[in-house]
């Protein structure tokens, strides 16, 4: 395992929003059917950590950086809805995790249309 470089405080924020997320994501799939739950049972925990920090690094340099993203935190909570949806769109195979074959502008778009419309909250990013 190669150790991650030191992370400033946001990204840490956002590697533990992602691993929240992972979480989440994979306890409710009790019939281990997502490609996440398949990742997870064939690597392991320590592994599914490593890759939500490589998740959450990838979040802050690409996506919270993008003009668009400042619209889409001021409307929904980073926490609870944005890094879950982001998340639905990571894609998971033998190899681990990969970006979304899309732009940040679409992703952004992607992330938007699988929000609950009832969920309001601020953001608690930034």
């Amino acid at each position: 395992m190669t150790p991650t470089p030191i992370m400033d405080h946001e990204t840490v924020a956002t590697a533990l929003c992602v691993w929240e997320a992972m979480i989440d994501a994979n306890v409710k799939d009790t019939a281990r059917e997502t490609a996440l739950a398949r990742q997870w049972d064939g690597v392991g925990t320590a592994e599914m950590r490593d890759h939500a920090i490589a998740i959450a690094q990838w979040i802050e340099a690409d996506i919270t950086t993008d003009p668009a993203f400042n619209g889409l935190a001021d409307q929904w909570s980073f926490d609870w809805d944005v890094v879950p949806a982001i998340l639905r769109f990571v894609q998971w195979s033998d190899d681990g995790w990969s970006e979304p074959e899309m732009t940040v502008s679409e992703l952004l778009d992607a992330v938007r249309a699988h929000i609950p419309t009832t969920h309001t909250e601020v953001s608690t990013h930034g």
